[in-house]
């Protein structure tokens, strides 16, 4: 699959990046700037002996079937407005936790309730999102060897569904869903177990 990870170039696109590297995806960073998504790819492909590319945002998004994008709560906004023309028939998964530095023990309330419910009012009318992964820290996140389950919300059932069936890749060493695990949810959790 190509997975792209936009604003790629930080921890929590790091650990991603690497991890579904490892596992024979196709996987593009973005950055605001090429020269950055560019030089991030060839650190984390020396680090970790993998094959990863990297780009502009834009460029990162029309190259990959489904785009994860892990910036922080203060970017989220104008990350989703630059790349909304790009992302139209793909799969979006937004890892965004509203954080507000220095404070990063808690979680702040944003005006639209969620990061992602802000995402989908900004994308196009249909585009696919999914939120996921709140609850993972990018030091879990950036070793390789570190186990755990993960969370998918969506309003969507085929899509919560092949986000679910798509996590069996092993990029995240997680167990194949039970039957049910995957639901069609508002604002509830679904654990992959």
């Amino acid at each position: 699959m190509n997975i792209t990870i936009v604003g790629g170039t930080g921890r929590e696109g790091e650990g991603l990046a690497v991890r579904w590297a490892m596992a024979g995806h196709s996987v593009v960073i973005g950055s605001r700037k090429k020269e950055k998504g560019e030089a991030k790819a060839e650190e984390f492909s020396d680090n970790y002996n993998v094959s990863i590319q990297g780009t502009d945002n834009v460029s990162a998004c029309e190259a990959g079937e489904l785009i994860v994008v892990p910036v922080p709560y203060a970017a989220h906004a104008a990350t989703f407005e630059s790349i909304k023309h790009a992302v139209r028939e793909k799969i979006i998964v937004d890892i965004t936790v509203p954080l507000q530095p220095p404070k990063v023990r808690s979680v702040n309330l944003p005006p639209g309730n969620a990061a992602a419910l802000e995402a989908q009012a900004i994308l196009d009318e249909g585009a696919r999102l999914v939120a996921a992964l709140h609850h993972i820290s990018s030091e879990h996140l950036s070793d390789p060897g570190h186990v755990f389950d993960c969370d998918v919300l969506g309003r969507h059932h085929n899509l919560t569904q092949s986000i679910c069936l798509k996590r069996r890749s092993r990029a995240f060493h997680v167990h194949a869903p039970t039957e049910g695990s995957c639901q069609p949810i508002r604002h509830e959790t679904v654990v992959l177990i």
